[in-house]
């Protein structure tokens, strides 16, 4: 998967590799972006973090092989359009290029965080519920959660090895982007410098009607297609996906 290098070969290191790249073209016209904006005031009702978080997501959308720092998500409850925002992403990059994982995985904390294979082909990788706060974890515990993230999570395009089920393990250029949700305010320290993270706040939740005028939204590809098209006019001159975060 390399979204930085020629489709639908290239070479590199004296070799011809197949790109399994396909981007999702979003080309039907006569759509709607205003549900993927109401979702994003949704999602981040301050102005500022909103704004961050718009030109996050832009910025992917058109340059999808830099995965820029990670954004965790934290929300006062359940049902406040997290998982939606998933399956949103899955339209815009496209499902094959959207990987799931749980936080317990992603943290190390299990046999199977061993395998590796949802990175290498991924451009989005959404962790589901940090909940580092529970059962008494300490605050080394969750030093030391932080400390794994930080292996993982880099703004840049980084050669990892990639362990599987089956095949012996291999090296790959990993280009995803990280999407952590968590109930957990004191989830993980982060240091105030850090440049892998940004936190915002989710908003209330929002009545069954709401979700289901987003979700009849999200059906029309038409409607997708003008939301990409919304994305793509955001000024993206003063976001750099390597500097450190705003502070939230």
């Amino acid at each position: 998967l390399r979204p930085d290098m020629p489709r639908p070969t290239f070479e590199e290191g004296g070799r011809r590799y197949i790109n399994i790249y396909t981007p999702t073209l979003h080309e039907t016209e006569g759509g709607d972006p205003s549900g993927g904006i109401a979702m994003l005031e949704q999602l981040a009702p301050d102005l500022a973090e909103r704004a961050w978080l718009t030109q996050w997501m832009a910025h992917k959308l058109r340059y999808p092989e830099v995965p820029g720092p990670a954004v965790i998500m934290v929300a006062r409850a359940f049902g406040t359009g997290r998982s939606t925002f998933g399956e949103l992403f899955k339209k815009l990059l496209g499902a094959q290029y959207v990987s799931t994982i749980g936080f317990d995985h992603f943290a190390g904390r299990t046999y199977q965080s061993q395998y590796t294979a949802w990175q290498a082909d991924a451009l989005m990788v959404i962790v589901n519920e940090s909940s580092t706060a529970d059962n008494g974890s300490t605050f080394r515990t969750k030093h030391d959660t932080y400390e794994r993230l930080k292996e993982i999570v880099d703004p840049r395009a980084t050669e990892r090895t990639i362990v599987t089920h089956g095949r012996p393990a291999y090296k790959a250029m990993v280009f995803a982007s990280y999407l952590i949700f968590t109930n957990n305010p004191d989830a993980l320290p982060l240091p105030a410098e850090d440049r892998r993270f940004w936190v915002c706040t989710n908003g209330e939740r929002k009545g069954p009607e709401f979700w289901d005028g987003i979700n009849t939204w999200m059906r029309e590809p038409a409607n997708i297609a003008a939301f990409v098209r919304w994305l793509d006019a955001v000024d993206l001159s003063a976001f750099n996906p390597y500097d450190a975060p705003p502070m939230t």
